[in-house]
């Protein structure tokens, strides 16, 4: 603070005023050193008092808190992510929908008459309409004392149809057999008393 020139006296009166010129300057001086010393010690004291009262395990602690709801976030945004990601149509995965192909086994096409897997009949039988190929056997074993072999009757829409075969093995008494193979495409029935089966023979 720079000091202001004194002033030159002339008289008593100038004396007075330079008097209280002195006192105020003096005054002026004290002013700003009361002010300084204030704000050095409420101000600087009071900041200084306040960071060094600040406690460290508050800091670490709080610091913690907050690294902590950031990772909680942070997993919470994932998964939600990868749920949404996962329940997406269209997505390729554990979770995506099969395709059936189409199974081609065993599929009769319409119109196809399924073949007759058996090939040895009794009187239990009768009443049935078995399908064959040209070539396909088939035996048919008769009691002779209720079918007697001599009423056996065999009536074909074309003629040679079915082809007897002659050299079987003898059976038992009173039992008997016949047996026929499919020589053209044709329907037949077999009839002695009240046994009957249909034969058809496809090509």
């Amino acid at each position: 603070m720079q000091q202001q020139a004194e002033p030159e006296m002339h008289n008593s009166s100038d004396a007075t005023l330079y008097d209280r010129y002195a006192l105020f300057t003096e005054s002026e001086k004290n002013i700003d050193e009361y002010a300084l010393s204030f704000f050095r010690k409420n101000i600087c004291n009071s900041y200084v008092h306040s960071f060094s009262q600040e406690d460290p395990m508050d800091t670490f602690t709080q610091s913690t808190k907050r690294f902590s709801l950031l990772l909680i976030f942070c997993t919470l945004t994932l998964v939600f992510s990868l749920n949404a990601c996962g329940s997406q149509p269209g997505l390729t995965g554990s979770s995506s929908t099969l395709r059936q192909t189409p199974t081609t086994s065993s599929t009769i096409a319409p119109g196809t008459p399924q073949l007759t897997q058996q090939y040895d009949f009794t009187e239990q039988d009768s009443g049935r309409t078995v399908t064959y190929t040209v070539t396909s056997r088939f035996e048919i074993t008769l009691n002779q004392q209720k079918y007697p072999k001599g009423n056996l009757q065999v009536s074909c829409s074309r003629a040679g149809t079915l082809g007897a075969i002659t050299n079987l093995p003898s059976e038992t008494p009173p039992l008997y057999a016949v047996r026929y193979e499919g020589v053209q495409a044709g329907r037949c029935t077999i009839q002695n008393g009240t046994f009957l089966l249909t034969v058809k023979i496809i090509a």
